[in-house]
C-alpha cells in the first residue's frame, strides 16, 4: 500500500501544471488468457472481462496506471466428471503508457504500454456426488499471485467528445521471455481535470 502512495504521490509531482490534465478514469470490456503453469502457478485465466484503470500522467508522453480486470466462467471438474463450478478471476498490475509522438494527431494517439501484473481467482464448487459414489462438500477457494508477470503491449486512443475517449490496447504477459497471457480491452476513458 505504502508503495502504491508513493507512486501516486510521484506521478503528481511529476505533472507539468496545475491545469494539465492529470489523471483519467477508464472501464471497459475485454478478455483475459493466461496458461496454466504447473509448478511456477497452478491456475489458468479465460474469461470475458469488466476492467477499470486508472492514469496519472507524468508528462504530455508518460503515465502511470493502475489496472484491475474481473471475469467469471464455469468449470467443469474433471476428475469427478461434473461441472458446476464457478471461477471469478483476472488480472491487476501496473503500467507505463507510453505515447508514441510520431502517431499522434488531434484527437488520436497510439501508445506503448510496459509493466507488471499478476492475477487473481476465486473458484466455489457446489456439493457433488462424484462418479464413484463419494459425496464431496461445498468448498471454495482463491488465490492471488504476486504481480509477477512483466508485459508489453499497445493500443490506441480515439476522443469522441472534450470529457469522452475510446481506448482500445492489448498486452502479453511474459514468463522467462516466453508469452503465455493475454489481456485485451476495449472501453471508454473519462478525463479528471482539463479535458482532451
Amino acid at each position: 500500500m505504502t508503495k502504491s502512495l508513493a507512486l501516486v504521490a510521484a506521478a503528481l509531482l511529476c505533472a507539468r501544471t496545475a491545469s494539465a490534465q492529470i489523471a483519467e478514469v477508464g472501464i471497459g470490456i475485454g478478455r483475459n488468457a493466461l496458461a496454466y503453469g504447473g509448478d511456477f502457478w497452478n491456475e489458468s485465466l479465460d474469461s470475458a472481462s469488466l476492467d477499470g484503470r486508472v492514469s496519472l500522467a507524468a508528462s504530455d508522453r508518460i503515465a502511470i496506471e493502475a489496472f484491475f480486470s474481473y471475469g467469471r466462467r464455469t468449470l467443469t471438474d474433471t476428475y469427478a466428471g461434473v461441472g458446476g463450478g464457478r471461477r471469478q478471476e483476472g488480472f491487476f498490475g501496473f503500467d507505463i503508457k507510453q505515447r508514441l509522438r510520431a502517431t499522434t494527431r488531434p484527437g488520436f494517439h497510439a501508445f506503448l504500454t510496459y509493466g507488471i501484473e499478476g492475477f487473481h481467482v476465486k473458484t466455489d464448487w457446489p456439493a457433488r456426488r462424484s462418479s464413484n459414489g463419494f459425496v464431496q462438500l461445498s468448498e471454495s477457494d482463491g488465490y492471488v499471485s504476486a504481480p509477477g508477470f512483466p508485459f508489453v503491449g499497445g493500443g490506441v486512443q480515439k476522443v469522441l467528445a472534450h470529457r469522452l475517449a475510446v481506448r482500445g490496447e492489448a498486452t502479453v504477459a511474459m514468463f522467462l521471455w516466453y508469452p503465455v497471457g493475454v489481456r485485451a480491452v476495449v472501453g471508454a476513458s473519462v478525463p479528471i481535470g482539463r479535458g482532451f
